[in-house]
């Protein structure tokens, strides 16, 4: 997708200030996530395995969407690839994540070495598995190759790192590390905390009623949810596609104001 001029413009004042996050913002980032998905995305598109990254590039800015295939929860919640493993020297992080960004490294750094140019701003998002690999990939670029990164905004996004990575991305991004979650989306309380992760970044959800909440403090139900110690079985043997709270579309209809 190449935006136009009037457009561009108006996002650059986000995409280079990342702390002035705004509505409008959510529903372009999460249209070029809904646009990926559905195989609608106008801009260069990378394949490797299972995940995909669409490439948008405007004077401006470059954007790195991020979407994975949305499987059983069991394939990475609650088997081996959910296990925290090593990241020296900061952290752990989950394996099947880190796994996922280190085959899309090798695909992304010519994109980065041919679009990138002074001044451009540098952003990854990406939606559920997509937003977790993105947190990922984040993570190398920013902390292992020493690359700028502007800023990181997931949707939906499962837990990726443990306390004391996820406390490494928040100094280092601040206020260009932002979540964003639907108050219903139940993929955000996973993996479970007992197993050693916590989500980074800062958080902004929309609630039951679909009013957004920018920068706003951790919902209830994080915790109460996490205390609940996962009696809800029956989500482990579901698909995330038919969790409609989770939805890609879900989140782009949210962040356009449609459901409010």
């Amino acid at each position: 997708m190449v935006i136009a001029n009037d457009q561009e413009d108006a996002a650059v004042s986000f995409y280079n200030h990342p702390q002035h996050l705004s509505r409008a913002n959510l529903a372009h980032l999460s249209t070029l996530s809904a646009e990926l998905s559905e195989q609608l995305f106008q801009g260069p598109v990378l394949t490797q395995g299972n995940s995909r990254i669409g490439i948008e590039a405007t004077r401006h800015h470059l954007i790195l969407v991020v979407q994975c295939l949305e499987a059983n929860t069991r394939d990475w919640a609650t088997d081996l690839s959910a296990q925290l493993v090593p990241w020296p020297p900061l952290g752990r992080v989950h394996q099947g994540f880190l796994r996922q960004a280190q085959e899309l490294l090798p695909r992304i750094r010519p994109v980065l070495a041919k679009e990138l140019r002074s001044g451009m701003a540098l952003w990854l998002c990406g939606h559920g598995l997509g937003g977790a690999v993105a947190s990922v990939l984040a993570a190398e670029l920013a902390l292992n190759e020493d690359i700028e990164l502007t800023g990181l905004c997931t949707f939906g996004s499962p837990r990726v790192f443990d306390n004391q990575l996820a406390g490494a991305m928040e100094a280092l991004l601040g206020e260009r590390y932002w979540r964003v979650v639907n108050d219903e989306d139940v993929i955000t309380r996973l993996p479970p905390r007992c197993f050693g992760y916590r989500h980074g970044g800062q958080l902004s959800y929309f609630d039951a009623t679909g009013r957004l909440h920018l920068g706003g403090g951790q919902p209830w139900w994080e915790g109460f949810w996490d205390r609940c110690h996962y009696h809800g079985q029956w989500l482990f043997a579901k698909d995330m596609k038919d969790i409609a709270e989770h939805a890609v579309d879900e989140y782009q209809l949210l962040s356009l104001g449609s459901k409010s």
